[in-house]
């Protein structure tokens, strides 16, 4: 049977002063979702309908003895006559342990208290209703995975399988409610550490228990036994909120590969009722002395005619700019082609998922990360949005993974007749599983390549780090990294290519044509073509279009263009260091990277 991993149980208080703490009895509600209704779920308005949520028998131990006394609803409008049913069952087949019929005259929240309060006697249960008339189902975020069921069309029961809860929860009332239960919700796991350096946890916990929980005591299993624990404190958290802890003081004492868990072992320093939901999932780690620093190659998918693409370039931009192991390459692909489209380009829309090819859009060395950042990569692939928290989460968990392999390049350029000559060398530094699929990729890119055609702005435009040209297949050639390896290429640069924007880029990735996330770079690397500054002429010319930002190596004299108001000048940070206009229309400028922004 398969889990939902989005669906789920809430046990709650109420909102402001509880119920609970009104009445003789402590109260909780099981339920599946937030509060607030975020999504309508369509089905058919002839035929007996409904949402089920399904709580195992472990779990319900937990509750033997208390009492279901109403479930409440949110409901998407009025329902025929009588349709409407709430059940309490062991099997969503047959007869129910317990149903009762009523009717809504209209649309949102109802609370039907039952006739009779239903006694839990330990046994997994299915809680939900069914209805008739109605168009849409109800639902909302998750706070607690779980598994769900749905009826949408009279058929019959399935399972279901989209983001979200229905908008259900019954009242349960007792002397017997936990005080002490939390559930472990998602968890970020280091892939690698240093020997004896401290391992970084953060994770997320759900309040389901009647106490306010103030401490959490966490372990750390190894291999199936428990290394290491720790308290850490994160509240008060009360009853129905979701809190994150932070854990940063275990360690490995030797190398080696390991599989580890973190378990939430107390709660305010008792035990929890029910552990089942404690535990994260299983991950691998890798432990060493040192470990090789990796360049994270960024690719981009953008094209003139994506209007949002200069604004996700902007994100892109403020977010990484200036990052010291950071290679960017922008494929014209994504959101239709442009004139700068090379055919590899359109060939990698392959990693995206088929029913969202989109623009801007990013991609860090061919890796989904949904194990750890499940909300960037809701697609299930390496290609995600341009969003800036992304840019910088994935940029330092790459920045974090180790390089597998080594990588050396040399580039020379002969100015006269334009040969370039590129050289690269390394060799594995650590284990790859599948050796046989690992493939070498040496592209060129060009930055600042000027157009007037991009939608989304008005006035020039200047692209990033532009693929030009593969030198290498579109999906990189074999190699045997069984030993050291190398590669020599050569290539001749059109006349119109402005090789001091260039750069060759080389990287080693796996290639599995059948599995769009087993193709995880293993490291990348980065050489300028040429070193030679833009002569002021050249600035003025070509590349200082008014209304436009500028980036470029200039040294010497820069003056104010005769069909521009302004020209300030910043450095990479973003420092103001100079503006230029009609009463200070010179500057010296040292050489340097610069950036020009005309008026």
């Amino acid at each position: 049977m398969r889990i939902n991993v989005f669906a789920g149980l809430i046990l709650a208080l109420s909102t402001g002063l509880s119920a609970a703490m009104a009445a003789d009895e402590p109260e909780l509600l099981l339920g599946n979702g937030k509060n607030k209704t975020v999504f309508s779920y369509q089905v058919s308005n002839t035929a007996m309908v409904g949402a089920a949520l399904y709580y195992p028998e472990r779990l319900m131990k937990v509750y033997e003895g208390c009492e279901i006394s109403a479930v409440s609803i949110d409901l998407g409008g009025a329902t025929d006559t009588d349709s409407m049913r709430v059940f309490i069952t062991s099997s969503l087949t047959g007869t129910p342990d317990y149903e009762q019929r009523c009717t809504s005259t209209k649309a949102g929240w109802a609370t039907i208290t039952l006739d009779t309060p239903y006694l839990i006697k330990g046994q997994a249960l299915y809680i939900g209703y069914e209805l008739k008339g109605v168009r849409f189902l109800r639902y909302s975020n998750v706070l607690h995975a779980g598994e769900e069921w749905v009826n949408k069309s009279g058929t019959g029961w399935q399972l279901f399988t989209q983001p979200y809860s229905a908008s259900l929860y019954a009242t349960v009332k007792g002397e017997a409610l936990p005080r002490q239960q939390v559930a472990r919700q998602h968890v970020r796991m280091p892939a690698y550490v240093k020997k004896g350096q401290p391992l970084n946890y953060i994770g997320q916990v759900v309040n389901l228990g009647l106490d306010d929980v103030e401490t959490l005591t966490v372990a750390l299993d190894v291999n199936g036994k428990e290394q290491q624990r720790t308290e850490v404190t994160i509240g008060p958290l009360p009853n129905r909120t979701q809190g994150t802890f932070e854990v940063n003081s275990f360690t490995m004492p030797e190398e080696g590969s390991y599989e580890v868990q973190l378990r939430i072992a107390e709660v305010n320093g008792k035990d929890d009722v029910y552990k089942d939901d404690n535990i994260s999932r299983t991950a691998s780690l890798l432990c060493k002395e040192q470990f090789l620093q990796r360049d994270v190659l960024m690719e981009v998918f953008s094209t003139e005619q994506c209007p949002n693409c200069p604004s996700g370039h902007q994100t892109i931009a403020s977010a990484l700019d200036g990052k010291p192991h950071l290679i960017e390459v922008e494929h014209h692909a994504g959101f239709y082609t442009d004139k700068f489209t090379m055919p590899e380009s359109v060939e990698y829309e392959w990693f995206y998922q088929p029913y969202n090819i989109h623009a801007p859009a990013v991609m860090f060395d061919r890796t989904n990360h949904i194990d750890n950042y499940p909300d960037y990569f809701a697609d299930s692939v390496a290609i995600t949005s341009v969003k800036s928290t992304l840019l910088t989460d994935i940029y330092q968990e790459e920045l974090n993974t180790p390089a597998y392999v080594s990588l050396e390049m040399k580039v020379d350029m002969d100015a006269a007749t334009r040969q370039l000559s590129i050289d690269i060398s390394g060799e594995k530094v650590l284990p790859i599983a599948d050796e046989d699929s690992v493939r070498i990729n040496v592209w060129l890119t060009e930055d600042s390549l000027y157009t007037e055609e991009q939608r989304g702005v008005s006035g020039g435009y200047y692209h990033r780090h532009s693929l030009r040209r593969c030198l290498t297949s579109t999906w990189g050639d074999k190699i045997d990294v069984s030993q050291p390896f190398s590669l020599h290429l050569t290539t001749e640069l059109p006349a119109n290519w402005r090789e001091e924007r260039m750069n060759a880029v080389a990287f080693v990735a796996c290639r599995d044509a059948e599995d769009k996330n087993n193709c995880r770079v293993l490291n990348a690397c980065q050489e300028r073509v040429a070193m030679m500054p833009l002569a002021i002429s050249d600035v003025q010319k070509e590349d200082a279009h008014p209304g436009t930002t500028r980036l470029c190596r200039l040294s010497g004299v820069l003056t104010l263009p005769a069909d521009a108001a302004t020209l300030r000048v910043y450095d990479t940070a973003g420092r103001l260091l100079y503006q230029l206009e009609a009463a200070h229309r010179q500057v010296v400028l040292p050489e340097g990277v610069y950036l020009l922004q005309m008026r």
